[in-house]
C-alpha cells in the first residue's frame, strides 16, 4: 500500500512539473545565414538598405517573438509582431539600415527573443557607407 502511495505521488509530481514547463519551439532561417553583408552603400539619408530573412517555425507549438533588440538607432525592423507563427509556417523579418550621415564600415546586431530554443537569435548586418557622388 505504501509503495502505491509513493508511486502515485511521484506520478502527480511528474504531471505537475511537466505542465509548469514553458513550451518552446524551434526556428530555422530558410537560408541558414545569420550574417549579411550589404557591400558598399551610397550615403543618402533618403535611401534605406536592408535584408529580409525568412524565419520558419520548425517546432510543434506556435512561435511568438517577445521582443527585438537593436544595436543601433539606425536600424529598423519590419515584421508581423502581432500574430503567432504556426508550426511549419514562415515569418518574413526585414532589417533596414540608415546611413545616419556616416562614411565607412559598419557592423550592427539584431537580437530576436521568443519562445524558441537558443533564444535570442542573433542576426548581423554589415557593409560600408560610401560618399554620395551625386550631390
Amino acid at each position: 500500500m505504501k509503495t502505491n502511495k509513493i508511486s502515485l505521488l511521484l506520478f502527480l509530481i511528474t504531471i505537475f512539473a511537466t505542465s509548469c514547463t514553458k513550451k518552446v519551439t524551434r526556428i530555422k532561417l530558410v537560408n541558414d545565414c545569420t550574417n549579411y553583408n550589404l557591400g558598399k552603400i551610397q550615403n543618402q539619408a533618403s535611401i534605406l538598405s536592408g535584408k529580409e530573412w525568412l524565419i520558419q517555425n520548425v517546432g510543434d507549438v506556435n512561435l511568438k517573438i517577445d521582443k527585438v533588440e537593436l544595436s543601433c538607432d539606425c536600424l529598423k525592423v519590419i515584421y508581423d509582431s502581432v500574430n503567432t507563427i504556426k508550426p511549419n509556417k514562415y515569418l518574413p523579418f526585414r532589417v533596414l539600415v540608415s546611413p545616419e550621415g556616416t562614411i565607412g564600415d559598419f557592423y550592427r546586431e539584431i537580437y530576436i527573443y521568443g519562445n524558441f530554443q537558443d533564444s535570442p537569435l542573433k542576426l548581423t548586418i554589415e557593409g560600408c557607407f560610401v560618399e554620395d557622388k551625386s550631390e
